[in-house]
């Protein structure tokens, strides 16, 4: 192998060692940070057990690292239910929170009682989309997240995802978070369906021209199956340990 490639390699190696390090101790001050701040705001231990890391980005003028993460439980994600820090010299200095409380007693339901397939033909039904071809999964992002063909009802494939909806009565409902872009581009639809019921639960229409039915939901205008949303509200600063 010729010097300056096997050079090329152990630098790019070197970079992904450090970044994994890096991001592994950003992971570990937030979850410091939750757990000396839990009381303060209002979490219970089961609520910050489990979440992932959604986006992470450096301000090079500053200094500080703006961490995002997104909520879980039962291994499953809680839809808008993200947190914001921001990270320096060590510390959290920011926080903005959309975290959801009491998690583990209000998500009753752990398996779909309908197919992601099954949920896309209901909830083009509801949207009077007439499918033409019957959804045909191309490829699974994991047991919870899958890419499914156009159908004759969208511009793009229809990425399908198991998320859990926060409810009217504060319940968390288990839900199929699917996104729609019509074939005449005059909606996109951010959908959460039920996973039992086929019933669509909440919807976003990212297409302000086209539609007045907006969602009042504090998501932003991607679906959260396809990209990651944008940033949560100001960060406040962070409440001293108890």
């Amino acid at each position: 192998m010729p010097i300056k490639t096997t050079l090329k390699s152990l630098t790019f190696l070197l970079f992904l060692l450090s970044s994994i390090s890096i991001y592994a101790q950003q992971e570990a001050i937030i979850r410091n940070f939750l757990h000396k701040n839990r009381t303060s705001l209002e979490l219970k231990e089961s609520d910050i057990q489990d979440w992932i890391v959604y986006d992470n980005y450096n301000s090079a003028h500053n200094g500080v690292s703006h961490v995002y993460i997104r909520q879980r439980v039962n291994g499953i994600e809680i839809y808008n239910a993200i947190a914001n820090f921001n990270i320096k010299d060590g510390k959290v200095i920011g926080m903005g929170d959309r975290l959801q409380r009491d998690i583990i007693t209000r998500a009753t339901t752990q398996t779909a009682g309908i197919s992601p397939s099954d949920a896309i033909i209901q909830a083009a039904a509801q949207l009077n989309l007439n499918i033409t071809e019957t959804p045909r999964a191309l490829e699974p992002v994991n047991a919870q997240h899958f890419i499914f063909s156009k159908s004759g009802i969208s511009k793009e494939n229809i990425p399908v995802k198991l998320v859990y909806q926060p409810g009217p009565e504060g319940e968390l409902i288990l839900a199929w978070d699917i996104s729609i872009y019509e074939n005449n581009a005059k909606h996109w639809w951010s959908l959460r369906v039920d996973a039992q019921t086929g019933k669509i639960l909440d919807k976003v229409d990212f297409d302000d021209s086209g539609s007045e039915d907006k969602s009042d939901v504090a998501e932003p205008p991607q679906p959260q199956n396809a990209k990651p949303p944008a940033k949560p509200q100001q960060p406040q600063q962070p409440q001293q340990p108890q």
